[in-house]
Parts: structure tokens; sequence; C-alpha cells
């Protein structure tokens, strides 16, 4: 069982680390922009017929869930599910991944799939934030959190790679038909949170619990104190400017099929050197920069890296050249990630960190998700499909954030924040 709240043997230990890098696994597969990306992004390009700003729109919008990730938190902590705040939450929005996912399989208008994928968002950011929770306090009882943390990444980036080589096998088998390769995709992404449902049931046991109103409303009030932070502020700003890429994802998708000539399931084998790039920019990260350098250090370095690495695309000929760019980018991206996390964590004041973290991870979403539709607008208009000059605005914008690093202060120890009274820790026992 995954039940922590005493002092865990091994074994305990090690079912706690195999669930929560399965729930991420299950992440690694079901986000839209893994297993779904390129056979959701055919579809819409073949069958719905939209440009690349219609596409855009439409990523927005299956984004949003992941935008109020907050809300999940308090819904989890404050208000229990039949009893149980962790357990009954993960039942539920894993049966909805899996019902929506299957929707997908059945619908055949645009709108039905556009709704059903932003339940799918639901269920797997809601997964996400409750999973964090258990995942945090488990790391506070038995000094594993890095442990967890390492599960967790590795085994989201080893489901982004074989999400990558299986959308391509799908894109190539239904080379002409978007409609049936989004189907299969979504049939296959079913079977994932499903698996994590039975084994919730199995594995995790959680204690009983009440709604705590008075808990709730003080934990309210120290919230907005929280967000009257000018340090968190600035905090935001330099997440939302050094995540605003126009240009790098739909627009260049577009340019590497209608320019470059690149096929859908080859777009799709891009998808996979992007994660594989992104595993080791995390092993650069944690073997040479983590707990090494500075914190300002190290988001200078992944600031640097992050524009530096977006210039290759400004060279894609063919795929070889392509394979390097994307992997090139992948590795950059996740060390600038992981300096920006760094932060985030950092500026999280005392008693409220969670709701504060999920908060600022919803403006990292956001950032990403706005910069998406304002660079396809761009390349659709009055840049006349010209990629190159999105690629170095995108730079642009990441080395932006080096003119803010030295007005980025951690949280002080005891933050301002009204207190509030020490609660009874709702967690999954």
């Amino acid at each position: 069982m995954v039940d922590l709240h005493d002092s865990p043997r091994p074994m305990t230990v090690r079912r706690a680390t195999f669930y929560f890098a399965l729930v991420y696994f299950s992440q690694g597969i079901c986000q839209t922009v893994t297993l779904l990306n390129q056979p959701l992004r055919m579809y819409l390009q073949d069958v719905a017929r939209l440009d690349s700003s219609g596409i855009a729109d439409f990523m927005f919008v299956v984004t949003i869930p992941w935008m109020i990730k907050p809300a999940y938190g308090l819904l989890s902590d404050f208000f229990p599910l039949f009893g149980y705040r962790r357990k009954s939450y993960l039942l539920l929005t894993n049966a909805i991944a899996a019902g929506s996912f299957l929707l997908i399989s059945g619908v055949h208008s645009t709108q039905a799939v556009l709704a059903a994928l932003v339940l799918t968002g639901v269920g797997v950011a809601a997964s996400d934030v409750v999973v964090d929770a258990m995942m945090v306090q488990s790391g506070q009882q038995t000094g594993r959190t890095r442990l967890f943390q390492g599960a967790q990444w590795t085994a989201l980036n080893v489901a982004a790679i074989l999400s990558g080589l299986l959308g391509s096998a799908i894109c190539a088998h239904f080379p002409t038909n978007g409609s049936a390769a989004l189907r299969t995709a979504a049939l296959i992404a079913m079977v994932i949170p499903l698996v994590v449902a039975v084994l919730t049931w199995f594995l995790v046991t959680d204690r009983r619990a009440r709604m705590n109103v008075p808990e709730f409303k003080a934990a309210t009030f120290s919230l907005f104190g929280a967000f009257k932070s000018l340090r968190l502020w600035l905090v935001v700003g330099f997440i939302f400017l050094t995540r605003f890429n126009p240009g790098v994802q739909t627009a260049l998708y577009d340019h590497l099929k209608s320019r470059v000539g690149l096929s859908q399931s080859y777009l799709a084998i891009l998808d996979t050197w992007f994660s594989v790039g992104q595993v080791v920019g995390s092993i650069v990260f944690l073997s040479l920069m983590s707990g090494k350098l500075s914190t300002k250090v190290s988001v200078t370095i992944g600031l640097v890296a992050g524009a530096a690495g977006l210039l290759p695309m400004l060279v894609i000929t063919g795929k070889a050249s392509a394979n390097l760019a994307y992997a090139s980018w992948g590795m950059t991206d996740m060390i600038a990630s992981l300096a920006l996390l760094t932060v985030a964590a950092e500026a999280c004041p005392k008693r409220v960190e969670a709701v504060v973290f999920a908060a600022l991870m919803s403006v990292y979403n956001l950032a990403q998700s706005w910069s998406d539709i304002a660079g396809s607008r761009l390349y659709d208009g009055l840049l006349h499909h010209r990629i190159n000059p999105l690629v170095l605005l995108s730079a642009a914008f990441t080395a932006a954030g080096l003119v803010l690093i030295p007005l980025l202060k951690p949280a002080p120890a005891e933050d301002d924040a009204a207190p509030v009274t020490d609660p009874a820790p709702a967690t999954a026992s």
C-alpha cells in the first residue's frame, strides 16, 4: 500500500515510488502534447481544415484545464469526496480521463472532440495535482522526495519517447485518414488511466476526512495575502516572459510539413527526439547544476541555453537537421525549465506553498498557450508563413528574462501572509 504516515518499511517506499511513477507515466501518454499530438494535428489540418491560427486556438482551449491547477488542489485539500481527500479524487479523475478518450474514439464532430479533450485534460491535470500533494507529503515524512521526483520525471520522459514513436506509427498507418489516426490514439490512451484507477484502488489507502470550513477560510486569507507580494508578482512576470515563445509550436509544425516537406508521421518522430533531448537536459541539470550553483547562476545558464537552443530551427533543411534541432531544443528547454521551476519553488511563501506553486505552473502553461496563438497569428498573417522571424522572436523573449534575474528573490523565512492554524495533514496514509 502507499501508506507512509508511519515510519515506512523499504517495500512501502518502493510501492509508493512505483505508484507515483505510474501516474506520471500516464501523463506522458495521455497529455494532448504527447501520444495524441500528431494524430490530433493531422485531424485538425486534414479533416477539420483548420489553418495554423485555428489549430492554435483549438489547442489553447484544450490546455485550459492545465491553467486552473490550483482549483484542483483546493478541492482535494479542503472538500473531501465521499469522505476522502485523495483516493476518491484519483479514482474519479482517472475514470473521467478514460471515459473521455473513449468518447473521442466515437465522435465525428470537431466540437465534440474539443469537449472530450477538455475533459481528458481535467482528468489528467487533476490527477497530477492530487498525486503531487501525496508525493510532497510522503517525501516530507520519509526524506525520499528526490527519489520520488526522479522516478516521476523519468517515467514521464520515457512515456513521452514511447508516445512519439507510437504516434508516428499511427500516422504512418493512416497517412490520409486523420479521423482513424485520432480514434486509434484515443483508444490506446484510454487504457492507461484505467490501469491507474485499478491500481489506485489496491495501492492507495486514505484516512477519512471531513470538510474543515475554518481551515479553508484561513488558508484562503493567507493565499490572498501572499499574492499581494511584489516579489511574487515579479516571479510571475519572469515566468510568463521566458515561456512566451511564439512560433515554436503550431507554426513550426506547419513550416516543417509544407515548406521542408516532412510527413505527419515523421513530425511525431521529432517529438521523440525532443523527449530524448529533455532526458539529456534533466541529467545535465541534476548532475552539473542542481545543488552546485546558486539559483541566479542556474537561471542565467538556463535562459542562455534556452534561447540558444532555439536557433538550430533556423537551419532545418531535412530529417537529419530536424532531428538535431529538436534534440538540441529538448535538452536546452529542459535545462531552462528546471531552472524556472527552482525559481518558482523558492518564491512560494510558507503555509501556502502547494497552491502558489500550482498557480505559478498555471502561468507557465498559460504563457506557452498564448504564445502559440500569437505566433500562429503572425505566421498566417504579417509574416506570410516565414518561420525564421518567429524563431528569433522566441529566442529574444527567453533571453529577455536575463534582465529580471537581479530582481528575483526567494520567499523570506517568515512570510508576511496572515497566520493560519496548523491543520492536521490531509494525506494519503
